[in-house]
């Protein structure tokens, strides 16, 4: 039996989107994951999320709240603002 995914939730962190500001977040945590060495398995393991969600956020299609937007930039060891850049500095070198 296939089941039939509905692209309405009621719920905030639910709803499917593709606002500049999830993409741009996502995009920039993409980015200094990949620069940093890590898998979406081992960033998802660090923050309490599943690989699937953060394959979601990174697109874009995933709404993330704050406090987990936190919990990502703690253990890609970068600044809170760093994820909501307009342009990822990836040569810079991650904050100790």
């Amino acid at each position: 039996m296939r089941r039939v995914l509905h692209t309405t939730y009621h719920t905030p962190n639910r709803t499917p989107t593709c606002e500049p500001i999830y993409m741009r977040v996502g995009y920039n945590i993409k980015a200094w994951r990949e620069h940093l060495g890590y898998t979406q398995a081992e960033l998802a393991e660090a923050v309490g999320l599943t690989r699937t969600s953060i394959n979601n956020i990174e697109a874009g299609r995933q709404r993330v709240m704050l406090h987990m937007v936190q919990k990502i930039a703690v253990a890609l060891t970068v600044t809170f603002a760093d994820l909501f850049a307009d342009v990822p500095t990836c040569e810079q070198e991650p904050i100790a």
